[in-house]
């Protein structure tokens, strides 16, 4: 679920004093203030990590405490400076080198290191599923939010607002709070887009048969090949009857894509055709 965190100031770039009103349940000036003493300026972006760690994680009576941390470039870079000074590389950043600051980070508490590793690249979609309870203050990409009890509370909304992406840092929040959870918007119970289906991607039909003078042409949970993808959400189905090409446009809903997103290459035989599960043309000349 999303909702949205509205502002009742004038003050833009503030994601992060709003995730704060979020995560707390105080005002909005009085978020304002708290991180103008700790050096914000007005409609500017701010490093609430670098707040919250000078603070040693606390906020007046509240208690950020670390649960995870993605190793990013810019994290790679500062570990490598601090185990230079500290002796333990010498030289300037490289790759062959990178092993030891992985290692540091693992050692420092970061959780995403490794790519590949089942703890990289933890989206918002994913923290809500393995954090359905508990309230979180939330840094993605130049961005800050809260994550409450389930609910991704964010002062975007619309497609800025995806539930896809990455986590850079997220604190646990305790303390004396009463965490606002916004408002629902418009754009909040907008249906979700769909991922867009490739040309000649192989997907499952999941709508009601398609007829022809009676004679059903596309049935329920047949595979079949997308010949295009309209700009208004349509997708189009081209069949061959005898020496004439028809297409038909259903609702990109009516699809399912396959694990694999196989795609079949064109050619002149196999153009118009309907495929089954095993991606072998089964006829859709008719």
């Amino acid at each position: 679920m999303k909702t949205t965190q509205t502002s009742n100031s004038l003050d833009n770039n503030n994601c992060t004093v709003l995730a704060l009103k979020s995560v707390t349940g105080w005002t909005e000036s009085k978020c304002q203030k708290i991180l103008a003493d700790g050096g914000r300026i007005d409609n500017k972006g701010f490093d609430i990590t670098k707040f919250i760690s000078a603070n040693k994680g606390k906020i007046e009576n509240i208690r950020f405490k670390e649960v995870y941390k993605k190793l990013n470039m810019p994290a790679k870079r500062m570990l490598w400076a601090f185990a230079k000074s500290e002796g333990m590389i010498s030289g300037n950043w490289s790759w062959e080198n990178e092993s030891i600051v992985d290692k540091l980070a693992i050692k420092l508490g970061y959780s995403g290191v490794e790519f590949g590793d089942k703890n990289a690249n933890v989206s918002l979609k994913r923290f809500v599923k393995e954090n359905p309870k508990g309230v979180f203050y939330i840094i993605v990409k130049g961005h800050a939010l809260a994550i409450i009890n389930g609910v991704i509370v964010d002062n975007l909304s619309g497609k800025k607002a995806g539930e896809h992406r990455q986590i850079v840092m997220a604190y646990k929040v305790s303390g004396k709070i009463k965490p606002n959870v916004g408002v629902i918007t418009e754009l909040d119970m907008k249906p979700k887009r769909y991922k867009r289906l490739k040309y000649d991607e192989v997907v499952k039909y999941t709508g009601e048969p398609i007829l022809i003078n009676s004679k059903p042409i596309l049935k329920k949970n047949q595979y079949v090949r997308i010949s295009s993808q309209m700009t208004n959400g349509n997708v189009k189905i081209a069949f061959r009857k005898n020496n004439s090409i028809f297409g038909i446009q259903l609702d990109r809903a009516h699809f399912e894509i396959t694990p694999e997103r196989q795609c079949i290459w064109r050619d002149e035989e196999s153009k118009y055709n309907i495929v089954n599960k095993d991606s072998m043309v089964i006829g859709g000349r008719f």
